[in-house]
């Protein structure tokens, strides 16, 4: 006796799935080029109105013959079906070849029809208790879309509770590149994170999958405690930042301190505290009546600095290059808050240098060993070009972000190896300021001179913030530079990865054969067929 089996569902999309994978191998590198097959329209409209010739009768006389009416069509009728299927047949595969078409084997075409991800990262799962969002996540995983966390590896997503934050930024475009690399052709991606510029480092990758960004909403305006300094028994320095969706600031106060534990206040900067610490211990900043985090709320306050002693050693003919350096010096020490003393001496001078913390030889002559030897004790050894065999240049300098949008011009230079950590470079890509170690010092090299002829440097603000970057390289990390507090936004337009067409069809032709030649025998083929029909009805 038959009885009757269910089908489970499981199986008929096995089924479904196993007939994709054998016969869906017809691929087009350029889709859209099938929009052409509209005029597979044309030999059909040809067809329905045509009308026959008329049968052609003798007759002796046409003199009795009346005028006939004008034959009108009554209907719509198809002639020599044969041709017109070869017609039609022709256009559909010109169209195909503008479509470019290739065949891939079974297991590459399945490979082809790509992937469905979406991905949160942890603060979209800080927000997943939103309705509105967690509705629109729901629906990306009814539709089929597989939930990930947008973190390395891509796990993914268990549950909806956010993970454990780390003390890392995460960069979003690094992990686009990563994610470009392991995810098959014609992937679709949506991405749930915010568009905080802290997450986008470096340039902007170029993607061959299309991807959405949904942007969560910023967190709350940050501010913290970026440096803290004793400048004296009864006064401190307090750099504050503050940062919102908008801008990243920074306020910078000398604040009088004269009891154990007391309010701090000032124009610039929120209501501070700070205590004395117990068994010769550091000292701690913090704001009053904050429940951040420790790591924003409070920092140790750094003892007060001692005098570092620096010796500019330069030619007679050199003297100007001299008062430039001396001159941005005492500016950053000013802006600084540090306490440093100059000295200006002549080679024949350079015993005098011997206990300098830093040194700038603005010589033509070779630097002593000496001075090398004290490098690699610990000092820090600036020297610019030694070489009067300078090259004429029409340049830029190009330096940090910051000062991007006015680089100061270069006019003369000299050839440096670029076997050297490379602080900046001129826009021709050469190195100008690198930096090598030297034991426990440093030795930076500048390829040109401190001088007005030579480049438009030392009238540049970029110059007095050389030296303090040189007279604060030995401090430990500050949180001037604290990417976990920046809060600014940037447009979607700036985030969105360039799509690259060129990446994305050599990705979609590998393992791909061409259809060009076949179609084309194919298209001769259907035109000699469509020809030798066509004359066959005439004659």
């Amino acid at each position: 006796m038959a009885t009757n089996r269910a089908i489970a569902p499981s199986s008929i999309k096995n089924c479904i799935a196993g007939i994709s994978r054998n016969f869906i191998m017809l691929w087009f590198s350029a889709p859209f080029a099938l929009f052409s097959l509209v005029a597979l329209t044309i030999p059909l409209v040809i067809h329905l109105l045509h009308r026959r010739p008329g049968k052609r009768i003798k007759v002796g006389s046409i003199k009795f013959l009346q005028e006939s009416q004008r034959h009108r069509f009554k209907s719509f009728r198809l002639h020599e079906v044969p041709l017109l299927l070869l017609r039609a047949a022709l256009v559909a595969i010109l169209a195909m070849l503008l479509a470019q078409p290739f065949w891939v084997p079974s297991d590459e075409a399945f490979r082809h029809q790509g992937a469905s991800w979406a991905l949160l990262s942890s603060e979209a799962l800080e927000h997943a208790q939103n309705f509105h969002l967690r509705d629109e996540i729901d629906s990306l995983k009814n539709a089929g879309y597989e939930l990930r966390i947008f973190a390395p590896g891509f796990p993914p997503l268990t549950s909806y509770s956010a993970p454990q934050k780390s003390n890392e930024t995460e960069d979003y475009w690094s992990l686009l590149r990563e994610l470009d690399a392991i995810l098959p052709d014609s992937s679709r991606i949506v991405i749930f994170a915010p568009n905080s510029i802290k997450h986008f480092r470096g340039e902007r990758p170029a993607l061959r999958t299309n991807m959405v960004w949904r942007a969560i909403p910023n967190s709350e305006p940050k501010q913290w405690i970026a440096e803290a300094r004793w400048l004296g028994q009864d006064s401190l320095l307090a750099v504050a930042g503050f940062s919102e969706a908008r801008q990243t600031f920074f306020a910078r106060e000398v604040l009088q301190a004269t009891s154990r534990d007391r309010l701090l206040t000032g124009e610039k900067l929120p209501p501070l505290s700070w205590s004395r610490a117990d068994n010769g211990g550091q000292d701690t900043l913090r704001f009053l009546q904050r429940a951040a985090a420790p790591r924003e709320n409070s920092v140790l306050i750094e003892p007060a600095r001692e005098i570092k002693h620096v010796a500019i050693i330069h030619d007679e003919q050199r003297s100007d290059d001299a008062r430039y350096v001396q001159a941005a010096l005492a500016a950053a020490a000013e802006f600084g808050h540090l306490p440093i003393r100059t000295n200006q001496l002549q080679p024949d001078q350079m015993n005098e240098a011997m206990n300098s913390d830093f040194i700038f030889w603005l010589s033509e002559q070779a630097v002593p060993t000496a001075l090398l030897e004290q490098t690699s004790n610990g000092a820090t050894l600036i020297r610019d070009a030694a070489s009067k065999q300078f090259e004429t240049v029409e340049r830029k300098i190009v330096m940090s972000d910051d000062l991007a949008q006015d680089p100061p011009r270069l006019a003369r230079r000299i050839a440096v190896p670029n076997n050297r950590i490379v602080l900046w470079r001129d826009d021709a890509g050469e190195a100008l300021l690198s930096c090598e170690r030297i034991g426990t010092g440093s030795f930076y090299h500048y390829a040109s001179r401190f001088h007005p002829l030579w480049s438009e440097l030392v009238h540049h603000a970029a110059f007095p913030q050389l030296m303090l970057h040189i007279l604060k390289e030995s401090e430990s990390k500050s949180h001037w530079h604290d990417l976990a507090n920046d809060q600014r936004a940037i447009s979607l337009s700036q985030i969105m990865p360039h799509q690259d067409r060129t990446l994305a069809t050599s990705h979609a032709n590998a393992g791909a054969t061409s259809l060009h030649l076949p179609f084309w025998i194919a298209a001769l083929v259907l035109f000699a067929l469509e020809r030798w029909l066509a004359e066959r009805r005439t004659a």
